[in-house]
């Protein structure tokens, strides 16, 4: 059906007939087989557009889904900086607006990172209020998100509660997906305290469900996790025979961003198929980007609290010199090329981790503690 959509719309050629295609192109369409080239289909047709034509913001949403999932990861980040300003001048969050707050979480969620917590709480704080099993169901997907930056940060807590949150949720619930979405957090949450046959149980029982539900990979890649325990169990064969059609799948897509996506937890798994020459190309790709998230991520915490034990960001340090220089939040977005929504959030969470509540005190716990 969407394949004959794009057809119409490539021999139309028509701005309401494309924009309504790219309306129902949600971030999660790309991840099913050829999902990313109908994206790429449609951002040509709407390059091929008039300017006065063109949806407004469409293009911009399916280049940062392009730039994502095709492993062009500072492009997308770039990108998502002219959603954020998109998101500011539209106002509250809608339904409306649930794609690119999405596109915006996944973007700069890449390494776990707090850069995508604002528009992640903001999506939550919004669905918390909704009803209805389609509203469940979009809220679990969310909070997936949220336990998988807190499994890349460390803070098995944080993740614990969150799952035991979504199972809550996903009780009666009608979609196939959100078991499948389950069984994957479960298993990364077994994987990450050691109980590997646990995460093995869980990861192979998701296989079946995955297969028939391909977005679903979102939440973790089943097959590739469960080779990933493979090989920490030292059963090599069964890891081998696990990853020669996964990775395939990766290699008729094209899609190292969304290898880069399953995140360092799957680093035994590339690394054994690197050796082998499993989709090796590829494999590399991810494991260089791996590399480089990682090292970027290892220097975003830079500064410790004392009295908290809390961690301040490279970008919460830049935020907190500029306070103390007397910036105010459309200045500090001026001078660090942020929309002025992010540079409040950056400002907030800096007030929040130093314990104080204006800006002047901020300056002040800053100099006492010799942090600048």
């Amino acid at each position: 059906m969407i394949d004959e959509l794009l057809a119409e719309a490539e021999t139309r050629g028509e701005a309401w007939w494309i924009g309504t295609i790219a309306d129902e192109l949600q971030l999660l369409f790309a991840l099913v087989p050829g999902g990313v080239v109908r994206f790429e289909r449609l951002l040509a047709c709407i390059e091929g557009l008039p300017d006065v034509n063109r949806p407004p913001g469409l293009a911009l949403r399916l280049r940062t889904i392009i730039a994502l999932w095709r492993g062009h990861q500072a492009e997308a980040r770039e990108l998502c900086w002219a959603l954020e300003a998109l998101l500011d001048h539209d106002g509250r969050i809608a339904w409306s607006s649930l794609n690119m707050r999405g596109i915006l979480t996944v973007a700069l969620g890449m390494d776990g990172g707090h850069e995508a917590d604002q528009a992640l709480d903001e999506v939550l704080v919004y669905l918390e209020r909704q009803r209805g099993s389609f509203a469940r169901g979009v809220r679990v997907s969310f909070l997936s998100l949220a336990v998988r930056s807190a499994l890349l940060r460390g803070e098995l807590e944080a993740a614990r509660r969150l799952a035991a949150q979504i199972g809550v949720l996903s009780r009666d619930s009608p979609f196939s997906y959100v078991r499948a979405l389950n069984l994957v957090l479960d298993g990364r949450i077994a994987l990450a305290e050691g109980r590997l046959d646990d995460a093995a149980a869980a990861f192979a029982e998701c296989i079946p469900l995955q297969q028939r539900t391909r977005f679903t990979v979102l939440y973790g890649d089943a097959p590739l996790l469960l080779a990933t325990v493979a090989v920490l169990q030292g059963r090599q064969s069964e890891a081998l025979a696990l990853l020669a059609p996964c990775l395939q799948l990766y290699v008729e897509e094209n899609l190292p961003g969304l290898l880069l996506w399953q995140s360092v937890a799957v680093v035994p798994a590339l690394q054994l198929a690197e050796r082998h020459g499993i989709a090796a190309p590829l494999v590399r790709k991810a494991l260089r980007l791996l590399d480089e998230l990682r090292a970027g991520r290892l220097e975003e915490d830079t500064v410790a609290l004392p009295a908290s034990g809390q961690l301040l960001s490279r970008r919460e340090v830049e935020v907190l010199r500029l306070i103390v220089e007397g910036a105010s939040n459309p200045e500090i977005a001026e001078r660090l090329m942020i929309s002025p929504h992010t540079a409040k959030h950056h400002v907030s969470n800096v007030l929040a981790k130093l314990g104080v509540m204006s800006r002047t005190a901020a300056a002040g716990v800053a100099r006492d503690l010799g942090l600048l």
